[in-house]
């Protein structure tokens, strides 16, 4: 099974112009009809990201593993980011360290509010009015500051 994350970001800005903040000088691969782009970065980073996007967005994530806690945000215009990792990894942190980067440059480069998620429902990070804060807690999340993310990727 593919792990996948997916950012969100509220802006009236074009997925092309988000893209250059994560991932500055590169170019998709792919650029689809409906203005979605594709960089595949399997070989180098051990994923590829979607990006597109879109307005009067709806997006909720849960807070807690029971799902009794559900946030949810109707940004008005948005872009969307979905990170897919690699399905055979020796280690998926390499991975999970280089995705944060990226977001972490999404983060240094602008002031949106945002939400990052894992496999399309687990919140686990967001910024709201420009407070930064993890969402859920596990293992490897709990390591990690989200105001401190890294910004220089890995390879």
């Amino acid at each position: 099974m593919a792990l996948e994350y997916d950012l969100t970001i509220a802006t009236a800005a074009s997925a092309a112009d988000v893209m250059s903040r994560a991932l500055p000088g590169r170019l998709p691969a792919e650029v689809y009809a409906n203005g979605a782009l594709f960089f595949p970065l399997w070989e180098e980073l051990h994923l590829g990201i979607w990006a597109h996007a879109d307005t009067n967005g709806y997006v909720w994530a849960r807070l807690d593993d029971q799902e009794k806690r559900v946030w949810e945000w109707e940004p008005p215009a948005y872009v969307h980011l979905t990170f897919r990792y690699e399905k055979f990894v020796d280690s998926i942190e390499p991975t999970h360290l280089n995705m944060l980067r990226i977001v972490g440059r999404v983060l240094a480069a602008g002031s949106e509010d945002l939400v990052l998620r894992s496999n399309g429902e687990s919140g686990v990070l967001r910024r709201l009015g420009g407070t930064v804060e993890r969402l859920i807690a596990d293992r490897f999340w709990n390591r990690l500051d989200p105001t401190q993310l890294p910004v220089e990727l890995q390879r």
